[in-house]
C-alpha cells in the first residue's frame, strides 16, 4: 500500500470504505485511483494490496501502451527511477546492518570502478567516489552522461553497464 501512495504521489489519504466481515470494499479506493490517474494523466496502472503476505486485491486500469492494450495485473512496467529508491533503502539497509560503509570508496565493492578520467589525472578523480556520491547525486557524472544511451541497453548485464563508465569524463 505504501508503493501505491509513492507511485501515484497522492497527497490526500484514501478514505477506506467501511470494513464487513467479508472484508474491505475496495469500490472507493478503486474510485479514488482512476480519478488520481485521471489527475496526473496516467494511461495506466496496476495495483495490489497486501495484508500479512497475501494479496488482497488487485485491480488494472487503463493502457499499457500506445496500441491501446489494456493493462492487467500481470502487465510489465519498466521501473525506470523507482529503482533509486530501492537501491537506497537496500543500501542504507546493508550500512546498519554494517555490511558496508557508504563513506568507502566504491572501488572497496568494485575494485574495477574507473571513468574516463581514471588514467588522465593524479589522484584519480574515480577512486574517490563514495557510495555516498552515488545516492546523493555528487559524484561528478553529469545528468547529461547518465541519459547517454549507452546506458539504455536492456540486453547488458548490470556489470557490463557499469562498466562504460569508463568511457564517461566526470564534470566536476
Amino acid at each position: 500500500l505504501v508503493i501505491f501512495f509513492l507511485l501515484l504521489g497522492a497527497g490526500q489519504p484514501v478514505v477506506w470504505a467501511g470494513i464487513k466481515d467479508q472484508g474491505p470494499d475496495f469500490t472507493q479506493i478503486d474510485g479514488y485511483v482512476q480519478a488520481e490517474m485521471q489527475r496526473a494523466a496516467i494511461p495506466g496502472l496496476a495495483y495490489a494490496v497486501v495484508q500479512r503476505n497475501q494479496v488482497i486485491h488487485m485491480q488494472a486500469f487503463g493502457v499499457a501502451d500506445p496500441s491501446g492494450r489494456p493493462v492487467t495485473a500481470q502487465t510489465p512496467f519498466v521501473i525506470g527511477s523507482i529503482g533509486k529508491t530501492f537501491t537506497a533503502l537496500a543500501i542504507t539497509q546493508l550500512e546498519a546492518a554494517g555490511k558496508l560503509d557508504m563513506d568507502a570508496p566504491v572501488r572497496r565493492y568494485i575494485p574495477w570502478f574507473r571513468t574516463a578520467d581514471s588514467l588522465d589525472t593524479s589522484p584519480d578523480p574515480a577512486g574517490q567516489i563514495t557510495l555516498r556520491h552515488l545516492l546523493g547525486h555528487t559524484s561528478g557524472f553529469s545528468h547529461d552522461d547518465g541519459n547517454k544511451t549507452i546506458f539504455f541497453d536492456e540486453r547488458s548485464t548490470l556489470e557490463a553497464l557499469v562498466r562504460k563508465i569508463e568511457t564517461v569524463h566526470l564534470s566536476r
